[in-house]
């Protein structure tokens, strides 16, 4: 771990990520993934690469809005290229039509700084602590929802 690195570095690419997320623009969230970057969200495949992720997003932000309540973060380690990031954060999914779902995730990230010393997500990973998994049981881009 380098020494006088912290939390704080990595800001720039959490506060971007949460406000185009907030947004619900795809295309800026996706800016902050490296060009072969991964998301996971349970009980689905992962989406790999920049164009898949904008097509999951995009589906994604037209069927959902998130309220977030809380985020902490837990623990992280920072290298010289590589830092990981274990983080919390809990509030609510809200579908276009009904009512909101809440949310308490967990979440595990890689991220890598590149040239000029900009840190982007190589792997976003999410574990939901909501029993019954929560929204991501319901809401499974390809992937065919499994009978109760």
């Amino acid at each position: 771990m380098s020494p006088g690195v912290e939390i704080g570095e990595l800001q720039p690419a959490y506060d971007a990520l949460m406000e185009a997320a907030l947004s619900k623009n795809a295309q800026q969230y996706v800016a902050q993934f490296v060009e072969d970057g991964v998301l996971m969200v349970p009980h689905s495949p992962a989406v790999r690469g920049r164009a898949a992720l904008v097509d999951w997003l995009e589906a994604f932000l037209a069927d959902w809005s998130f309220e977030v309540d809380t985020v902490s973060f837990e623990k992280v380690a920072i290298g010289d290229r590589v830092a990981f990031v274990w983080w919390n954060a809990a509030g609510r999914y809200v579908p276009a039509d009904g009512d909101g779902i809440p949310f308490d995730q967990k979440y595990l990230d890689t991220l890598v700084r590149e040239a000029g010393g900009v840190w982007r997500f190589a792997a976003h990973m999410v574990s939901s602590n909501v029993q019954g998994g929560g929204i991501w049981t319901r809401w499974r881009p390809g992937v065919e929802a499994r009978a109760s």
